[in-house]
Parts: C-alpha cells; structure tokens; sequence
C-alpha cells in the first residue's frame, strides 16, 4: 500500500513540474513577443510596410527599387532591387504578390511580400499601361496598347497564356468577383467587354470617349466615366452599365470626368475631371457627386461641381477625417498645384500649392494620414489639417507609387 501510495505521489510530482514547465515556456514566449508569425516576420521586420516604387538615373541608365518604408513610424527601413524603372505597383488579393509595372523594361515584376525579393518577370511586346490581378491570386491582366492587346499572364509560372485583341487599350477596371473585365481604348466612343472565363470579348457602344469604370459592390452594374470634350468626344458624362445584359442605361451629363469612387456606403459616386469650357472654375478641375443609392437610376446631387485642380485625373482615394484626395498630372503646377483635398463633410475642397504630378495614393489604416506621391517625392499629408506632417520621408531618386502591403 505504502509503494502504490509513493508511486501514485510521484506521478503527480512530475505532472505538476511538466505544468509549470510547459506554462513556463508559454509566458516567456508570449514577453518576448512572440507569436505564430514571428518566425515569418519580413526580412525589413516592419509589421506595417508601404512600398514606394522609386526610379533613379544611374550611369545614364534607368534603375531603381522599391523602398520599404515603416507605416507607423514614417521611417525608410530598407529597400528591394528591381532595376529598371519601377512605376504602377499592384497587390494580389492575398496581399502576399505586388506586381510591379516597369514601362521602360515592358515588364512587370513579381515581388514576394514574405522575402521581399523580385522573384519572376513577365516580359511583353511593349509597354504595360494598367494592370488588374485575379482573385485566383495567380493571374492578371495586362493593357498593351502599342500592340493593341489585354494580356492574360502567370505571375507564378511567369508565363503569358492569352492575347486578346483590343486596339488602343489603355485601362482595365476589374469587377469585384473577378468575371468581368473592362477595357478603355483611347479615342474611341466604345469599350470593350470581357468574360473572363472565357476570354471573349464584346464591344458595347453608347458612350463619349469612355475612359473608366466602377462596379457596384454587387457587380451587378457599373458606373462608365465618359470623358467627352477632355478627350476629344463632345460631352462629359456617368452612364449605368447593366452587367447581365450588357446594356448602358440611364446616362447623367457631367462638367468632366476622368476617374471616380465610390463612398463606404456605396451611395454617392465622387467623379473628378477638368473641364473643357474655359474658366469653368477657378482651377479648371471639376468633382461632382452622383447620388446613386439607386444604381439603375443615378442622380446629380451637386447642383455646381466642386472646384478643384485641373490636368488630367488618375488617382483618387479616400482617407481618415472624412477626407477624399484627388490626384492629376500635367495640371498647371504654377499658381496652384496637382492635388485637391475635398472635406466630404463641410462640402468644401482645398488645392495644394505647386509640387507636381501626383501618381499615387495611399491611406495608413489607423493614422490619420495620407502617403502621396506628388512631383517624384513622398509626402505625408496630416488628414485633419491637410498639410504636410512634422516627419517626412526623404526619397533619393523618383517616387513613383505608393502601396500598403500589411493593411
């Protein structure tokens, strides 16, 4: 009895040591920080990064790379080669690819987010100038227009699979779901409609110079800008695209457009552009809100548009204090510069002083800030107050597009 006794006491001896030591492991691992992706964390060991693709001149050549910057800290940590000329960067769905548009090199590069490292090319005839990835997380789309195609291509395999024709194409919107893609030639009063299961196109007519698309959250309709006088058409203008039947609908005449987003809560269609007629406003550049709580049948809910910068407008997003920046290149960079900052609330718009083109965008999710690339350099702009923030980021060389990758 005394030797089951003992023997039964040191079992439970050594199960309470096992305990304590097991638990032990656990709580110095969790003070130290770690957890199940710690032994994943990035080469640059920043949780937060944003990617800014960065051209350079070295020997008289192009080069350049992608500098990792710190989110939360606005600090430059590191950097990733690419050589070339890095511009348009693009995330996979799974934020674990960037693509990366090098028009000079008619390329674009794979980076691997965990490595930070290029890890493929897809080289093409000519030079890619818009990109949209597939929810598959493996291909995308590629509009060459100096050869008139959307290219199909394997980021993974680096690899083209497909060429379909479309003259003059420029841009690519890509429905939500991944089943439709829209294609925009230049000069041309058509756009081109794609069923990406098969590849096959259809040329749907009704429409002024169309330069861009937005789907609704259902994909079951899409916003088309027409751009009209801007670009040689005769009349700006957003008209409803009936995805299902392929049919344009009701069509609502706008000062301009060029590029358009949607709110949060997928009522209100913010459209920007420059407006033809002379002295339209006081900078030339025009926003105009589209209510659109009805998507068959949209309405203008601005009576007078909303002046803001003129040239031509490619980026638009919104950030933190309800704020919605709107970017164009080639604007007048003189007496006013390239980017307009309009306060969804007050109803009002500021215009940035001259600092160039802006080329991208990019909110930082919990800051109340607002990564933007304007004139070749990075600047960090407070949302509250709409001006450069105390701690900027110094880029040596052409900062050309700015992505989260972590966010």
């Amino acid at each position: 009895m005394l030797s089951s006794i003992s023997s039964t006491a040191g079992f439970r001896l050594r199960s309470q040591l096992v305990a304590v030591f097991s638990i032990s492991i656990i709580l110095t691992f969790w003070a130290c920080g770690g957890s199940s992706s710690s032994s994943t964390a990035p080469p640059s060991k920043v949780k937060d990064r944003v990617l800014v693709s960065n051209q350079l001149i070295s020997s008289g050549f192009p080069s350049g790379d992608l500098i990792i910057v710190d989110a939360q800290k606005d600090v430059q940590v590191s950097a990733i080669s690419t050589g070339g000329a890095p511009g348009e960067m693009v995330l996979s769905p799974d934020k674990k690819t960037t693509l990366v548009v090098d028009a000079s090199a008619k390329s674009v590069y794979s980076i691997d987010n965990a490595t930070e490292v290029s890890t493929g090319t897809i080289a093409f005839s000519n030079a890619p100038t818009s990109v949209v990835a597939m929810p598959d997380n493996a291909t995308a789309y590629a509009a060459i227009r100096s050869s008139g195609t959307v290219t199909l291509f394997n980021y993974t395999t680096d690899s083209v699979t497909n060429n379909i024709a479309v003259p003059t194409v420029r841009t690519l919107v890509l429905s939500h779901n991944g089943n439709v893609l829209l294609a925009f030639s230049d000069d041309s009063d058509t756009l081109t409609y794609i069923t990406t299961s098969s590849n096959a196109p259809t040329t749907i007519a009704g429409f002024n110079r169309p330069v861009y698309g937005v789907f609704t959250s259902d994909d079951s309709k899409a916003f088309i800008l027409s751009c009209g006088f801007e670009c040689g058409g005769s009349a700006s203008s957003v008209t409803v695209l009936d995805i299902a039947s392929k049919t344009p609908g009701v069509t609502v005449v706008l000062p301009a457009a060029e590029i358009a987003a949607l709110d949060s809560s997928g009522a209100n269609l913010y459209v920007a552009g420059t407006c033809a007629q002379a002295n339209c406003t006081q900078h030339g550049g025009a926003l105009s809100i589209v209510n659109v709580s009805n998507a068959a049948s949209p309405t203008l809910t601005t009576t007078k548009p909303v002046d803001i910068s003129n040239g031509f407008h490619q980026v638009m997003a919104f950030g933190p204090n309800n704020k919605l920046f709107i970017g164009s290149r080639t604007c007048d960079n003189v007496s006013f510069g390239c980017l307009s900052i309009y306060d969804t609330s007050a109803g009002t718009a500021t215009v940035d002083t001259p600092n160039g083109d802006v080329t991208g965008l990019q909110p930082i999710a919990g800051r109340s800030v607002m990564y933007v690339a304007e004139g070749g350099a990075l600047r960090i702009i407070d949302t509250s107050t709409g001006m450069p923030t105390s701690t900027q980021v110094s880029i040596l060389g052409r900062a050309i597009d700015v992505k989260a990758i972590d966010q």
